[in-house]
């Protein structure tokens, strides 16, 4: 709610399970330091209370520290990490093989075809689509968070890749 009333950006972290001594300690071990951040794209109020959140994401930082605050949340200090974001002109077959898979999944689950040309017409980069397709594809946190500690969108890519494949074939 604050970063939509004030416009600021959003950095998402995974999380391990605090130990007792962290947080008895007050420690934030348990936040993982890479995180992505953006500017909140689409926002829902849930009849439970919860939202729900989709990033329009600017890329990935190193939280650094934490800003001493009473928010209900976590304040940090980041850096900015560059990384390539630029697709090596050999992923492309593995990029359209990805869409086509990211595609079907999509028409499976968003029925309605002008919401869904929307969706397609927001990710115009290879590195949107990348990044979308890790985002909508790829359950397990621990391996969104490879995705995410990845070098650069082609690495990403080609492990994005190779997990669904993993996944595919021990299914």
């Amino acid at each position: 709610e604050d970063a939509l009333k004030h416009e600021r950006l959003v950095a998402l972290a995974y999380t391990d399970p605090a130990s007792d001594q962290a947080r008895e300690q007050g420690l934030l071990s348990h936040v993982r330091s890479i995180a992505g951040y953006g500017n909140v794209q689409l926002f829902e109020r849930r009849s439970d209370g919860t939202m729900l959140i989709l990033l329009e994401s600017i890329g990935k930082i190193v939280l650094e520290t934490v800003v001493p605050s009473k928010k209900p949340y976590i304040i940090a200090r980041g850096r900015k990490i560059d990384e390539p974001s630029t697709l090596d002109p050999s992923h492309v077959f593995l990029l359209n093989r990805m869409m086509k898979r990211f595609r079907s999944r999509i028409e499976e689950h968003m029925h309605d075809s002008k919401e869904r040309e929307k969706f397609w017409e927001k990710m115009k980069t290879p590195e949107e689509k990348v990044n979308a397709y890790c985002a909508m594809m790829i359950e397990d946190p621990e391996q969104r968070q490879r995705l995410l500690e990845a070098d650069g969108v082609g690495e990403r890519l080609n492990l994005a890749t190779r997990l669904l494949d993993s996944e595919t074939t021990s299914h």
